[in-house]
């Protein structure tokens, strides 16, 4: 009936040989008890000589409970203690999640919610989408190491495959006992679209960890939704606009202000690809470009033949030929064989 850690009370009725002794305190040492307190006054006077000396040779924990003191006084004293420890991690889980609040209701960004989760943990936090790929992470110091985070990857990327959504400890041995990894609830029943990593410094998680990285998983979710929500109102905009452009019908001034606000300014080229599913790839495109630097305005072209993957990009971008060369090998990896071509840098009106 014993699953271990807990601390036993006994009089010791039945231990009345020295071998019993002994054998009774290998039995707990065994089940890995947190300790032993022996009652004294009643069947024995005083500590046990075996019990004691075989106690000490397990390391195990044992103490004297004199006839005075009520074993129910231990046990209110240990219950009082355990209540006051869970109302503490209710409180300050409270609180951080209320502080995960304001961060998504003032729209402060998935990096900032995940600070804070690194902040709370005393670690850091990272967000993989379903293949595996590191979407975001807290700025905080402690990455895991190379090899840990490319288990993890592989972790998470295995149990897409094999369709299981349940909390998992990644078993690299520098994150032992001291990471979680817990799906990202998604829309529907389907599987998750995201997994919340959190990994502390050096400690193992605690209660509290293990709740802030619950409270967290769900505010995630909450901001993934939102931020895709925006990329798609502003994909459906950058459609307009492109659309619109070509069109012939918005006037040189009306072109330049309606291409700032994706980061383009006076002087721009228009790169175009050709692949097999170019919607899809928009999302890839955008981010290549954000991390290229001056970003752009993204969006799919129809034409009457087929349709095209198109980016008009600042000038800032550098060359557009070498960028156009680089993005086309960056979007191959997922999205097959692409044919790219570039524009010349020039006036955005023209």
């Amino acid at each position: 009936w014993l699953s271990g850690g807990e601390l036993l009370l006994t009089t010791g009725i039945q231990l009345d040989t020295a071998a019993r002794q002994r054998e009774f305190v290998r039995l707990l040492a065994g089940s890995e008890l947190a300790g032993l307190g022996f009652g004294t006054g009643f069947d024995h006077s005083s500590m046990p000589k075996a019990l004691v000396s075989e106690a000490r040779k397990l390391d195990f924990p044992l103490f004297e409970v004199p006839y005075e003191m009520p074993f129910i006084a231990i046990t209110e004293k240990a219950f009082t203690r355990l209540v006051n420890e869970q109302y503490d991690v209710l409180e300050r889980g409270t609180e951080f999640h209320e502080r995960l609040e304001r961060l998504v209701i003032e729209e402060r960004g998935l990096v900032e919610i995940l600070g804070s989760v690194a902040s709370a943990i005393d670690g850091t936090a990272l967000v993989l989408d379903g293949r595996g790929r590191v979407i975001a992470r807290s700025r905080s110091a402690g990455e895991p190491p190379r090899a840990a985070l490319g288990q993890l990857r592989e972790e998470v990327a295995g149990r897409a495959e094999e369709r299981r959504a349940a909390p998992f400890v990644p078993q690299h041995d520098d994150l032992a006992e001291r990471a979680l990894a817990l799906p990202v609830p998604a829309e529907g029943k389907g599987l998750p679209r995201a997994w919340l990593t959190v990994i502390r410094k050096s400690d193992e998680l605690g209660e509290f960890e293990r709740l802030c990285a619950r409270q967290a998983a769900v505010v995630v979710a909450l901001e993934l939704m939102r931020e895709r929500t925006v990329r798609e109102t502003e994909r459906r905009l950058a459609g307009d606009v492109l659309a619109e452009a070509l069109s012939g019908r918005l006037a040189p001034d009306e072109i330049r202000g309606r291409l700032v606000p994706f980061g383009v300014r006076d002087r721009a080229s228009v790169l175009v690809f050709e692949l097999e599913d170019p919607p899809g790839a928009e999302g890839a495109l955008e981010a290549a470009l954000s991390e290229a630097g001056p970003g752009g305005l993204v969006a799919t072209a129809r034409t009457p033949r087929r349709e095209l993957l198109c980016a008009v990009v600042d000038s800032g971008a550098g060359d557009p030929i070498e960028l156009a060369s680089r993005l086309r090998e960056g979007l191959a990896v997922e999205h097959g064989p692409i044919r790219a071509a570039a524009s010349r840098t020039d006036a955005v009106e023209s």
